[in-house]
């Protein structure tokens, strides 16, 4: 997932890429990686171009795949954040553990993500809703088809 915010009222456009698996961040500007601090939180070191440099910290949020930014330690919005209902239906997808076992949770972990991406990328709440759901449908067959290969495959006999 990737997400675009300037740096200060004045400062460069930045885009911030985050690994939904890893959780891992990369910081560029202008197409160019941004350094790592060596300090414990490791936060970005963003040269700017009066010669100066801003700190920008990523910190993740459990419950959600956009994390927390913030430059020189003032919060910045990254994204619309996402109401109550809005996660319990992206969530939606993580029930595929009870059909699915790990395949069920790696599957729904990666619905779940997709979903809120859709919700807050699309241009209407009833088009995210719309296509959350689909998501959910669609990982659900998947689900039903890993699970129906992994049965064929332990169940043949060598």
């Amino acid at each position: 997932m990737a997400f675009d915010f300037h740096i200060g009222p004045d400062g460069p456009l930045a885009t911030l890429s985050r690994s939904v698996v890893t959780g891992d961040s990369r910081l560029t500007i202008e197409g160019n990686d941004v350094p790592r601090a060596a300090t414990p939180d490791r936060p970005f070191l963003v040269p700017l171009h009066d010669g100066k440099s801003a700190i920008v910290t990523v910190k993740a949020r459990g419950y959600d795949y956009m994390p927390q930014v913030f430059v020189d330690g003032t919060e910045i919005r990254i994204g619309r954040p996402l109401a109550l209902w809005e996660y319990v239906l992206a969530g939606l997808p993580i029930l595929l553990l009870f059909v699915g076992g790990f395949i069920g949770v790696i599957v729904g972990f990666g619905a779940m993500a997709l979903n809120q991406w859709l919700l807050r990328s699309l241009p209407s709440r009833a088009y995210g809703v719309g296509a959350a759901l689909a998501v959910l449908v669609l990982s659900y067959i998947v689900v039903q088809l890993l699970v129906a290969a992994a049965r064929q495959l332990l169940s043949t006999p060598a």
